[in-house]
């Protein structure tokens, strides 16, 4: 993936109205299932993270495919990782793969919005 613009980042981490929002089920052995909902990139990045190791049904396991890219293509507005995003559940038949997957992905991109966020501190 390309580096964003210092523009780019700002506009992706920007917080998002109640329609603007990403929901997502999160499962956990002694809490069932619930709605995740973003507000975010951050959000979603964490709550993507949250991955409950001793559990492999844990955390986030399965994402709407078609979603969760124009989410990230038309709300967020980051066409790079939706293009990454889209590739990943391409690729990818089966649901906790394909969410491990982007798990990488959207780290990957986080420390490049993280990098150029820093740069334009010491500029």
């Amino acid at each position: 993936m390309e580096y964003p613009t210092l523009e780019e980042v700002k506009h992706y981490i920007r917080e998002l109205s109640f329609e603007e929002r990403f929901s997502m089920l999160s499962q956990g052995f002694h809490r069932g299932v619930s709605m995740v909902r973003c507000y975010s990139i951050e959000d979603f990045v964490m709550a993507l993270g949250k991955r409950e190791f001793n559990n492999p049904a844990g955390g986030v396991r399965t994402l709407d495919s078609g979603e969760t890219v124009a989410w990230l293509r038309d709300v967020i507005g980051d066409q790079e990782l939706a293009r990454a995003a889209a590739s990943v559940f391409e690729n990818h038949t089966d649901q906790g793969e394909a969410v491990d997957t982007l798990r990488v992905v959207v780290y990957i991109r986080m420390n490049q919005y993280n990098e150029v966020l820093e740069e334009e501190k010491t500029d």
